[in-house]
């Protein structure tokens, strides 16, 4: 019997899904090698190639920050609440400007990014005095927060007077959550829908100036597909679709008065 035959019918035997899967994927790695498999669906590899994926980040992001010029200009602090591995924080540093960064946790990249102060705290008590940035960015954080009315009170303390607020969170109508049911990711609290986040901001203190939904999430294999896509190609794929089925609103805000 050839190989081939015998894992078809190792295949049959297996019963559900999940383990038909995991057959499959141990097929694919046997067969194409340890280095796709492992670069792709497994996490050590995989985080060796972060900063790969944050210089990719950092090109889509400074891409952002030049065609919203106006409103992401500023001569004063910048704040980055809940900067991750520090994506948008290198992006920042291109234009020498020098940005505080704020996450709950370390991360190993931090050192490699220039004209970035980083720091370790929590954002609904982060240690600055009131008034003190004129910017502040918060990108897929509000989403993993336990109280996202208490981070948006804290982000509005420290922002000056008509200080400029630059928020993501994902949309509650995206592709994946209405086939599936289920969140973009499983630490995902919550997602929101657009009015949600409006009156939500509004109630905050905060005067909307753009809000936009964008972006794709597959149904099947989410974040799978979006490590093998560029971020430009994420983008023009949510644009096909109607955009109460895009995957990320994003709004610029300021303090209100």
């Amino acid at each position: 019997m050839s190989k081939l035959r015998r894992a078809a019918k190792k295949l049959k035997k297996e019963r559900g899904v999940r383990g038909k899967i995991t057959l499959i994927l141990r097929w694919f790695r046997k067969r194409l090698g340890h280095f796709f498999y492992d670069e792709l669906l497994r996490g050590e590899r995989r985080r060796r190639s972060l900063y790969d994926r944050l210089l990719l980040d950092k090109d889509f992001a400074q891409q952002f920050i030049e065609d919203n010029a106006p409103m992401m200009k500023t001569d004063g602090l910048a704040l980055d609440a809940g900067c991750g591995i520090g994506t948008w924080p290198a992006a920042f540093s291109t234009s020498g400007k020098t940005i505080v960064a704020v996450d709950i946790a370390p991360d190993d990249y931090w050192h490699r990014v220039t004209h970035a102060s980083f720091l370790v705290a929590d954002v609904t008590t982060m240690p600055f005095r009131d008034s003190i940035f004129h910017l502040c960015l918060c990108l897929t954080v509000l989403e993993e927060t336990r109280d996202d009315k208490l981070v948006l009170q804290e982000i509005r303390r420290v922002l000056v007077s008509k200080g400029r607020f630059l928020l993501k969170v994902p949309n509650k109508g995206n592709l994946k959550t209405r086939a599936t049911g289920k969140m973009l990711y499983a630490k995902h609290l919550r997602e929101y829908e657009k009015n949600e986040i409006t009156l939500l901001l509004e109630h905050s203190g905060f005067t909307i100036k753009s809000i936009r939904i964008a972006g794709f999430y597959s149904p099947i294999f989410t974040r799978f597909v979006n490590t093998l896509i560029s971020r430009h190609t994420w983008l023009s794929l949510g644009e096909l679709l109607p955009e109460k089925y895009r995957g990320v609103i994003t709004v610029i805000c300021e303090k209100a008065t």
